[in-house]
């Protein structure tokens, strides 16, 4: 059959499936191996003790001593009597390859009752020592350690210290080799068209696919060649019909004709007439004529009439050139492909990838821990020493905790062992949030009985003139801001108008001693309008003082400092502000600096000629300031989150203030150089230096510390029981002998 189709096609759908056959047994070969490794992975580790009947764990049921847990003030000058220890940790990370010595001396002092901690931020450091006997180590077993905090309501966990033997550590490795083995059994979906697949049904299945194609073209093609052959002899034998109906009809004629010449000539020589002889002959001839169609159009019919193997081919006019067959295309192959997979071998493999988890547990029984402080292997020749520094969230009212271990050990057989529970460390907690100041709530509303309200108006005038004149440049609207600001005080209803002080300046241009005179006049001129334009009760006489200035140097000092444009500032300033004949300093400033001169006379010289208005009041039925006390906005809330130790919350408050218990809140949150900064701008009080002295201590600054505490026992001698409130001031007030 293979042999009907084209050679070149077959040979590459030949070497096609060769390849694809050999790259999927390399895989499959290559999973049965790491199958192999996975079996051979999950056989358990052998371990060496007494007996197979006897747990690992059992000896130690058999131990007197116990671990335990004591008090860690760490390393300080004033540790010079308490005994000393070496601590020996080896820290291996899970590969294996990263190893890690670490070795360190720890001053332990006698167990206390209690200790006194002070709290920050909310916490409290965690600092004590875990001694654990090396006849609690193994080998073959890990230690998990779990500090345990009490309060007077709840209980925490702090995070747990594990330590192992060499054995489980090797352990542990090997259970990850194996899960990492059987990870690598599971095949990604993108390799099952090559690991999955029947290649041998896939060959079947194309050449059955083959040769049905083939049988279908056969089929056609034998039709097609038996109609040809039918067409072609059905036309052979119209054309012999059509040539034999030409000839009948010649030969009737020739007959017909040859048969009238004949009786012709008889009758000419028998002596007959000839007339009409030729016409009755042709008349025989045409009935004679006349039935040829018969018999040939039964002939005809006959051949008309299409076989019925033939009548559909007929009809469509098929050709051999219409002929066509199928072959094997990719789609067919994918098609194929689709029904030919392992789905068994699929379904092993997917039900691993969904038990990928449920694997990891049974495979790896000791898996390694991320949320430790420490997993470390150690010697089991040597006791077991560790410190545990950290710290521990308090609560809003916590005064008082206690802290134990407990302790598991996990063998490598599966045995355990649960330890008796440590002794109890206990811990008053000591808060600076005591040290607030609830006084600092109140704040003093000063309502005045004199105020000053001050308004500057800028009035034109004509060259060298002083009068008045409302209708000249924008005088209208800057008199206004005089009169209008009269009117309203002296018609208040909570005030009562005293005075009013007119001071008039005027810019540099002309003579100082000129303008010192214009400026006079001018203010008189200003309270000459004012009589005239206010009425009688605003008793301008009486209550308007006119004062001059002239030349007014002082404001545009101030102007050419603002000013960012005038390239020689500096030099001007200093011109200025040494000068001793003021027209003369004005000409050289011209002469030396002429750009920067023009902008000075045209942008500073205007706002010099003005005339501030200032107007002196007091409040109706004060005799004095009245002075009330208020509580600040939100205050209280703010202090009952810092007495509550929620700092952050109180800051948001505290942090508008800017008083001792926002120092006092930053002290809280460890931020001392906001807390230091902010009480160095405050008046000293004995509470702000004790303050100051314990942030001093806590950033290492004890020079200065002892000189804020000496100021705050001065200021007052019974702080002495404030500082107890810090265990650091404890510290300093032992180690000082302060009384």
């Amino acid at each position: 059959m293979f042999k009907k189709l084209p050679l070149i096609s077959l040979l590459s759908f030949i070497i096609s499936l060769s390849i694809l056959y050999s790259c999927g047994t390399h895989s499959v070969r290559y999973i049965k191996e790491n199958q192999i490794a996975e079996a051979e992975a999950m056989r358990p580790i052998r371990v060496n003790y007494k007996s197979p009947k006897t747990p690992l764990t059992s000896e130690l049921f058999m131990i007197n001593k116990r671990m335990n847990i004591e008090y860690s003030t760490g390393i300080s000058s004033k540790d010079e009597l308490v005994k000393t220890r070496t601590l020996d940790t080896l820290v291996i990370s899970r590969d294996g390859r990263d190893t890690v010595n670490i070795q360190y001396t720890v001053k332990t002092p006698i167990t206390h009752f209690n200790q006194t901690v002070s709290e920050r931020r909310g916490k409290i450091p965690a600092d004590f020592i875990i001694n654990i006997p090396k006849e609690y180590l193994s080998d073959f077993w890990c230690i998990t350690l779990t500090p345990e905090v009490r309060y007077k309501d709840s209980t925490l966990m702090l995070k747990d210290i594990v330590i192992k033997g060499a054995e489980f550590h090797n352990k542990q490795l090997d259970d990850y080799k194996a899960y990492d083995d059987f990870l690598l059994s599971i095949v990604d979906k993108s390799q099952y068209d090559s690991l999955f697949i029947d290649h041998m049904g896939i060959m079947k299945d194309m050449r059955d696919r083959q040769n049905a194609y083939w049988q279908i073209y056969n089929k056609d093609w034998k039709l097609q060649m038996e109609y040809e052959s039918w067409k072609s002899n059905n036309e052979q034998e119209k054309m012999k019909l059509a040539a034999e109906k030409i000839g009948k009809e010649k030969s009737l004629l020739q007959e017909y004709t040859r048969n009238s010449i004949n009786q012709a000539a008889m009758d000419i020589a028998a002596g007959k007439d000839t007339t009409g002889i030729f016409n009755r002959h042709m008349q025989q001839y045409h009935k004679e004529i006349a039935k040829l169609p018969g018999y040939f159009n039964k002939r005809e019919q006959s051949l008309e009439k299409i076989p019925k193997q033939f009548k559909e081919i007929h009809e469509a006019k098929r050709s051999l050139d219409d002929l066509s067959n199928k072959a094997i295309t990719e789609i067919d192959s994918v098609q194929i492909a689709k029904n030919r997979y392992r789905f068994d071998e699929i379904a092993e493999n997917e039900i691993k990838k969904k038990r990928k988890d449920e694997k990891f547990k049974e495979i790896v029984v000791f898996p390694f821990r991320e949320d430790v402080l420490i997993d470390s292997i150690v010697d089991p020749t040597k006791d077991f020493t560790y410190r545990y520094i950290g710290a521990i969230p308090v609560g809003i009212d916590d005064k008082y905790l206690e802290i134990n271990v407990k302790g598991k050990v996990n063998a490598v057989d599966l045995s355990t062992f649960s330890f008796p529970q440590t002794d109890t460390l206990a811990y008053n907690i000591l808060s600076l949030s005591h040290l607030a100041d609830s006084t600092l709530k109140y704040q003093q509303i000063v309502t005045k009985r004199n105020e000053v309200r001050k308004v500057t108006a800028y009035i034109d005038y004509e060259t060298n003139s002083w009068t008045v004149n409302p209708k000249y440049g924008n005088n209208k609207r800057e008199i206004a801001k005089i009169t209008d600001m009269y009117r309203s005080l002296n018609n208040d209803n909570v005030f009562d108008l005293d005075s009013v002080v007119l001071i008039t300046s005027s810019s540099l241009d002309g003579s100082y001693e000129g303008n010192a005179k214009i400026s006079r006049w001018r203010a008189k001129s200003i309270k000459e309008y004012l009589k005239m334009t206010l009425p009688n009760n605003a008793n301008v006489d009486n209550k308007c003082i006119s004062k001059f200035i002239g030349e007014d140097w002082n404001t545009l000092l101030k102007l050419v400092d603002k000013r960012k444009d005038l390239v020689n500032k500096r030099e001007i300033i200093q011109m200025m502000t040494t000068t001793t004949d003021p027209d003369f300093t004005e000409k050289e400033i011209k002469k030396q600096y002429p750009s920067d001169y023009n902008i000075m006379h045209e942008y500073l010289y205007p706002l010099l000629r003005k005339t501030d208005a200032e107007f002196y009041i007091h409040r109706k039925g004060f005799v004095e300031d009245k002075v009330e006390q208020q509580v600040k906005n939100n205050y209280e809330e703010g202090l009952h989150l810092l007495k509550t130790r929620q700092y952050e919350k109180a800051l948001t408050i505290l942090s508008a203030y800017n008083d001792f218990n926002t120092a006092l809140c930053y002290a809280c949150l460890e931020q001392y150089g906001k807390a230091y900064s902010l009480l160095s701008d405050l008046n000293p009080t004995s509470e702000s230096e004790l303050l100051l002295a314990i942030i001093c201590y806590s950033v290492g600054k004890e020079n200065v510390m002892i000189k804020h505490i000496s100021r705050a026992l001065r200021l007052d001698p019974e702080i002495i029981d404030k500082v107890k409130l810090d265990d650091n001031m404890i510290e300093i007030i032992e180690k000082y002998n302060l009384k």
